[in-house]
């Protein structure tokens, strides 16, 4: 049985890790931050658009009072399916499933723009947009070490599959593999990553083995 190791906080790797699970897939979870949700005020003036790239903004756009027609530019279904949930319906997707392949979409839309995002952000839209204003939505506070349960694991077993999806997860991945001298452990490992910008990322911090989920027919199956 293959093990797959997911680097998300538990309540948004639960649905993966069920359906891998069930394709005959051994999972651990282990959580890289943790995401601390900010108040958001309710929205009240006239918006053309909002811009998510993460899950974590989702209860932001949800909370803001904005109608349920609005336009979402968003990196992926998954990414979105809580808004789905809530009503949204005017839903756009990236085709690569990253911030940056949002960008032409963006620039077509002429109304004011909101991208709600956390305290990292990969793409400022509003530098590169005069018409979009950011919603510091969530703050994210990285992990120090490895939980004791995954270093224990370390001693016993290896990982098939490591799952790192944002560039900063896989920088504070190889941080904290390198801290605790786990980065010939980890050698063996496939990474898989969400875009081809965080595949390039993970190569130039030190990572080999590096491909992208699309790659590999069962999470391809899960994120399409």
């Amino acid at each position: 049985m293959k093990t797959v190791l997911i680097t998300r906080p538990h309540q948004q790797a639960k649905e993966l890790a069920q359906f891998l699970e069930n394709a005959k897939f051994r999972t651990f979870i282990e959580p890289l931050f943790a995401v601390e949700k900010l108040p958001i005020s309710k929205i009240s003036l006239p918006i053309s658009a909002a811009i998510i790239t993460s899950a974590n903004a989702c209860d932001a756009v949800i909370n803001s009072n904005l109608s349920k027609n609005i336009k979402i530019f968003s990196v992926g279904k998954k990414t979105s399916q809580k808004l789905f949930e809530a009503g949204f319906k005017n839903i756009v997707f990236s085709g690569e499933n990253s911030a940056e392949s949002l960008q032409n979409l963006i620039a077509d839309e002429a109304g004011k723009i909101l991208y709600f995002h956390g305290s990292v952000m990969s793409v400022n839209f509003a530098k590169k947009f005069k018409n979009v204003e950011n919603i510091f939505a969530y703050k994210t506070h990285e992990m120090k070490n490895f939980s004791p349960e995954l270093l224990q694991f370390s001693h016993q077993k290896s990982f098939h599959y490591i799952l790192l999806f944002s560039q900063n997860s896989a920088e504070i991945f190889f941080k904290l593999a390198e801290k605790h001298n786990l980065l010939e452990y980890f050698k063996a490992s496939q990474i898989l990553v969400l875009s081809e910008k965080i595949l390039i990322r993970a190569k130039e911090i030190g990572f080999k083995k590096v491909k992208i989920f699309t790659e590999i027919p069962i999470l391809k199956k899960f994120y399409d």
